[in-house]
């Protein structure tokens, strides 16, 4: 059997905020974006660590991954089935289109250099390199930025990279080999018949939750150990997230924080689970896991009176192998499952409805869940992102009376895009919906206004021009001398009218259409980059600039039109 290691990084995530990179090599914890940027790694084939995230999952719960029926009539509920899959990560846009920094990654202990060790950027947490057989990692790096350095069995460093390094002068980073921690080899068998099972996945806690191991041995005299353990440590809470799941296979190795007990909940595409707890004292060693046809709890959500709710979500509080998530039937009706033996609390929202956690109850159970109706002054939505109207998740939406010296309203939507603000008053008031990467959208909104998407355009020009929603225009202005104009206006005129504001009823301020000019300024290379959503043919020109001022062209939709030449008297 192999043996290649599972970073587990079983620690509490910690809130992530903006992350600003100071003037100094310290960590910032509040870099990043998302709270849980990846909390789990699995081993990569070249000997690296990877981020363990599943891949796209079957459905779970039995055959055709239906559930079995649930409680009352035999009617089967809304079947239970894991969505959350990774995603191809694609190339990201603020990256620069060649090598700015290099990174030399070498053994603390001889010097040696570790080749197959992962770079990975703090805001988003994309891989974006792995080192060669001599340690060297270039870097397309636009600006200065904190990095960590991740390799198997080898405490996790960071690097506030030097913009300008390269292989003839390197940023050195060193590693040190992980001493500290517990590494448990994992066998996976049926617990009928014993067979190998190949693959699972695997979600971790500290036995007691919020437990963490600190002091675990004493102080190391040398300063390069002492600032590696200090930055495993950061990294550990920076990346780690309660609620994500590895890819484990059959004879992996997990690494486990020393001195404290974990519970290890186990789970199957096809249905099979087991949980296990693994002892504080236990010093590593192996660790068969027995997985058996996984448990439902098959239940139905009420409305405080009585009637069944449709579209109930319900998850588990503290994740699941799986990522299991489902919505109630129109009965108001669930399966929710493969579970294993023990207990749980079930997470439930409804858009009309407060959340609520329902639990610790077990896995066999047949609960009825009542939700209490939310105020009729409560104001929701969901929170949608243009043109494909994903659900957006970690919006900031805020509401505003038009009274003075009242604050602001704020709250953030959920995993399916939804908010609810507890409003006041009868008078509209201000509503603001922000998101990274967006267009802020502004609406006058009354209280207790019934449900309402509010859907948010895409800031990046790039983006809008790959989702086929505007065209771009770009060339090059010169004078009589054929040298560059700068500060030339430059101007789209399109041949069909302009398509007008579609009429919703609805009291927007800003934000639902493109703030898209026709005409600008070249700028000091006398270049320009027109973007337009008014589409079809045209011309491009400069006003009063002569008849080689004015070129005839087409914009289409999702395509970038270069070397447009115009030239001035």
């Amino acid at each position: 059997m192999r043996a290649v290691s599972v970073l587990l990084l079983v620690l509490v995530a910690i809130g992530v905020g903006v992350w600003l990179l100071g003037g100094n090599d310290d960590f910032d914890p509040n870099a990043g974006g998302s709270g849980s940027g990846g909390a789990a790694m699995k081993p990569a084939k070249d000997g690296g660590t990877r981020d363990g995230t599943a891949a796209p999952r079957p459905p779970a719960g039995g055959q055709n991954g239906v559930a079995p029926d649930a409680v009352g009539d035999g009617k089967p509920g809304a079947r239970a089935v894991p969505t959350r899959t990774a995603v191809e990560p694609t190339a990201p846009e603020d990256l620069a289109d060649r090598p700015t920094a290099c990174l030399h990654v070498v053994d603390h202990l001889h010097g040696k250099p570790v080749a197959g060790a992962i770079v990975r950027r703090m805001k988003g947490g994309a891989e974006i390199g792995f080192t060669d057989e001599q340690g060297y990692v270039d870097l397309p790096l636009a600006e200065r930025e904190q990095l960590a350095v991740i390799a198997d069995r080898f405490l996790m460093r960071m690097a506030a990279t030097r913009l300008g390094s390269t292989r003839a002068e390197p940023q050195p980073v060193q590693l040190v080999r992980d001493r500290w921690s517990v590494f448990h080899r994992i066998e996976l068998r049926r617990a009928r018949g014993g067979g190998v099972v190949s693959e699972a996945f695997v979600t971790v806690h500290p036995a007691q939750r919020g437990k963490t191991a600190t002091n675990r041995t004493p102080a190391e005299p040398d300063p390069v150990i002492q600032r590696a353990r200090s930055e495993d440590e950061r990294l550990t809470n920076f990346f780690a997230g309660s609620d994500e799941a590895i890819r484990l296979q059959d004879g992996d190795t997990l690494r486990l924080t020393a001195g404290v007990a974990h519970d290890l909940d186990f789970a199957t595409a096809d249905g099979l689970a087991d949980r296990r707890t693994i002892p504080a004292a236990d010093n590593g060693r192996v660790i068969r896991i027995a997985l058996a046809m996984g448990r439902f709890v098959h239940g139905q959500v009420r409305g405080d009176k009585g009637r069944p709710l449709d579209g109930a979500e319900i998850t588990q509080q503290g994740g699941d192998p799986l990522a299991l998530r489902c919505t109630t039937a129109a009965d108001g009706r669930f399966s929710f499952g493969p579970l294993p033996n023990g207990q749980l609390t079930l997470l439930v929202r409804h858009r009309e409805h407060e959340p609520r956690a329902f639990g610790p109850i077990a896995t066999d159970a047949k609960p009825v869940i009542t939700l209490r109706e939310l105020p009729k002054s409560t104001l929701r939505g969901r929170v949608r992102r243009r043109p494909d109207l994903t659900p957006l998740q970690g919006a900031t939406v805020s509401w505003s009376a038009n009274a003075e010296g009242v604050m602001p309203i704020t709250a953030v939507s959920g995993a399916d895009g939804t908010f609810q603000l507890a409003t006041t008053g009868d008078r509209a008031g201000r509503l603001l919906v922000s998101a990274p990467g967006c267009i802020a959208l502004a609406e006058l909104v009354a209280p207790g206004a019934p449900f309402e998407n509010y859907d948010l355009l895409p800031s990046a020009m790039n983006e809008r021009l790959e989702k086929r929603m505007t065209a771009v225009l770009a060339g090059l202005v010169v004078d009589s001398a054929s040298r560059p104009a700068s500060g030339v206006t430059v101007r789209w005129v399109p041949t069909s009218a302009a398509r007008g504001v579609p009429v919703t009823g609805r009291r927007t301020i800003s934000g639902n259409t493109l703030p898209l000019p026709l005409a600008l300024a070249t700028d000091s290379n006398g270049a320009f980059v027109i973007e337009t959503d008014r589409f079809g043919p045209g011309r491009i020109e400069v006003p009063n600039g002569g008849a080689a001022a004015s070129v005839a062209t087409t914009a289409v939709a999702g395509k970038r039109q270069d070397g447009i030449r115009l030239k001035t008297r």
